[in-house]
């Protein structure tokens, strides 16, 4: 009886002592895209003298889990096992939450404990792959106040005829001009360049509708980010914020991951609407691209006055009854939309809806 009663006991004791001697430090690739899979490696080490039977380790990060089987770990010895996450959910996470059973030396007792790992995440926003420009889309493009700088290449639209420098090419001479003036002169060309979008998200509660990945304030980011990456790809300058001050504050920059950063961990949080009304960005080369929901907040969007002080914005609506499978009250019908398109349009402002989060990527593409 004695011997019955001791042996369970030991293995308790045993099994709490050895416990106590496991480490556990992780590590995963970074950054990681919102609804893929990343293959984290947990480390686990044993500096007992004694070793461990049938470490089960449930493992949950960024909104997934995974779980794994080590069947044995020697004493004073380390092993090395992966586990496979899949459907991330964007945010930065600074923690990984392990829990751990195990089975004492003898296996009778098993020892169940919960920690957490230093283990930083950071998954960014899924992104559309936009193939066009917005030099595609109709006219967005405009010249800015440099564009009549002299180009060596004609990479532009005719500009007019000006002397010879020694950096010219000489196929850009214009012999005409030269034979009737006397001296070299070449044609000098216009460059065409883009506007410089600052991307405004519209973080306003109200109007977010639908549920998971397919919500209106989802498909909102993903729209910014697609179009974010598109400028990075292109190594051009934009701004970001949830609102014109925000962007403002925050300054106009080429750099992708603080940009994906701050998108990774948007949420729909403010309490008002975004107020467009005497707003302003500190850059006259500076175009606001607003993506927003089709709240009744926005419907008078040309009296706000953002038209007369911006040369062509773009407004990004999504539309909130094409995500809330229902009708509401709080968003815009098809005939408000079509009031509100055909104000902006002749207002100067590019309008886009998008009707669903399928068809997010057609949408875009008008750009």
């Amino acid at each position: 009886m004695a011997v019955l009663i001791a042996l369970p006991l030991a293995a308790f004791i045993l099994g709490r002592l050895n416990g106590r001697q496991l480490q556990f430090s992780q590590t995963v690739p970074g950054p990681a895209t919102q609804g893929e899979g990343v293959l984290s490696i947990i480390r686990v080490e044993n500096r007992s003298l004694l070793p461990c039977f049938f470490l089960r380790l449930d493992l949950n990060l960024a909104g997934t889990s995974s779980s794994l089987m080590i069947p044995y770990l020697g004493p004073r010895s380390y092993c090395d096992a992966e586990a496979a996450l899949d459907g991330l959910k964007r945010g930065i996470y600074r923690a990984s939450r392990i829990f751990v059973s195990s089975t004492a030396p003898i296996g009778v007792i098993r020892r169940r404990q919960n920690l957490f790992t230093d283990c930083r995440l950071e998954v960014y926003p899924r992104r559309l792959p936009l193939g066009s420009d917005w030099a595609d889309g109709g006219g967005i493009w405009r010249p800015t106040a440099d564009s009549a700088a002299a180009a060596r290449t004609p990479s532009g639209d005719y500009h007019g005829v000006r002397d010879y420098r020694p950096e010219d090419s000489h196929r850009q001479i214009h012999w005409r001009t030269t034979a009737r003036s006397g001296r070299l002169a070449v044609i000098e060309y216009a460059r065409r360049t883009a506007f410089t979008p600052v991307f405004i998200l519209d973080l306003f509660r109200e109007g977010e509708t639908g549920s998971g990945e397919n919500s209106s304030f989802e498909t909102t980011v993903i729209i910014t980010a697609s179009l974010v990456e598109r400028e990075t790809r292109r190594r051009r300058r934009f701004g970001l914020g949830g609102s014109l001050n925000e962007a403002a504050s925050r300054g106009l920059n080429c750099a992708p991951d603080p940009a994906m950063a701050w998108l990774a961990q948007a949420r729909a949080t403010a309490s008002e609407p975004m107020d467009l009304s005497g707003c302003s960005l500190p850059w006259p080369e500076a175009t606001p691209v607003f993506i927003l929901t089709s709240h009744h907040a926005y419907d008078g969007m040309r009296a706000s006055g953002i038209t007369p002080r911006f040369p062509r914005p773009v407004v990004i609506m999504i539309n909130g009854l094409g995500f809330s499978g229902s009708r509401t009250e709080r968003f815009m019908g098809r005939s408000a939309l079509q009031r509100l398109a055909a104000n902006l349009a002749g207002a100067g402002c590019h309008f886009v809806l998008v009707i669903s989060a399928g068809e997010a990527l057609p949408c875009l593409e008008s750009l």
